[in-house]
């Protein structure tokens, strides 16, 4: 290797007519540019069955393209029943704190034990957690019924589909749904 080539790389001689009959020796580096191509795997974080399948092998998907819908109405069913409850919870709590102001005059009047009244805002706690369970449960199933439409994480080539529409697929499948190979470099 020529100590003038860069580290790592080589370097190509080239020589060039003369000149005032002297040889001229010539050095030339090339610069090159890495394109760094990545693959990612679609993969679904629900269970179910896929009722649209949005693409086509071979099509350049943009990041935020609908790939692959699964059916959502197991996961709507849960969301609706998460409000049901909440819709519950909201009126027990309610019905708990009307009972325990009543229950607060009583005690002052000296007509209840201090048990009774103790036992009614520990009623009303427990109604306050309950409704924040359901709150969180509601946000949790809005996030399955997202889950539902699948969508194109980069921009890129789509490869092979690897299911079709009425396919059974679940979030601890392997082998993913199709995988999209981006074309541009990472910047």
């Amino acid at each position: 290797m020529d100590s003038s080539a860069p580290p790592g790389g080589s370097a190509r001689e080239v020589y060039l007519a003369p000149r005032h009959g002297q040889s001229t020796r010539w050095v030339w580096l090339a610069i090159v540019s890495i394109l760094l191509v990545v693959g990612y795997t679609v993969k679904t974080r629900v269970d179910g069955q896929i009722v649209n399948v949005a693409f086509k092998e071979g099509q350049t998907v943009h990041q935020g393209d609908l790939l692959v819908e699964i059916d959502p109405r197991p996961y709507q069913a849960a969301l609706a029943q998460a409000e049901g409850q909440l819709t519950k919870d909201q009126a027990t709590l309610r019905n708990a704190k009307i009972t325990m102001a009543r229950d607060k005059a009583l005690y002052q009047e000296g007509v209840i034990a201090a048990q009774d009244f103790d036992n009614q805002q520990s009623l009303v706690g427990q109604s306050a957690g309950a409704v924040q369970s359901d709150q969180a449960n509601i946000r949790a199933a809005k996030v399955q019924v997202a889950y539902t439409r699948i969508t194109a994480p980069i921009t890129g080539r789509i490869g092979l589909r690897l299911v079709d529409q009425g396919n059974i697929v679940h979030a601890a499948d392997t082998t993913g749904l199709a995988v999209i190979t981006q074309l541009q470099p990472i910047r």
